[in-house]
């Protein structure tokens, strides 16, 4: 699947990440990326850029972007920093 944010207003940090991680992130959504979705999750997405993982939720209501976690394979069990992530946004993420 590919995602395509026209309005990048509509992108946000949920964890305050570094800026330049940031404005990447902003980047990649808004010059069109492939993305994978989170079978545990409805509306939580995968995008993957060489060694970094961008873990966020899209609204199916407003097409607004929460920039949740990022981390490198490898570095972290990636069920404790997902975990970490959802406790960020409980009211927007299914448990499965």
């Amino acid at each position: 699947m590919t995602i395509n944010v026209k309005d990048t207003e509509k992108i946000r940090d949920g964890r305050g990440h570094a800026p330049e991680v940031f404005r990447e992130f902003k980047a990649l959504l808004s010059g069109g990326a492939a993305i994978s979705s989170d079978p545990k999750r409805p509306d939580i997405y995968e995008l993957q850029r060489g060694n970094e993982i961008f873990y966020f939720y899209l609204s199916p209501i407003t097409g607004e972007v929460l920039l949740l976690a990022v981390w490198e394979p490898g570095h972290g069990s990636r069920a404790a920093i997902l975990e970490v992530a959802i406790s960020a946004r409980p009211g927007c993420l299914a448990r499965p």
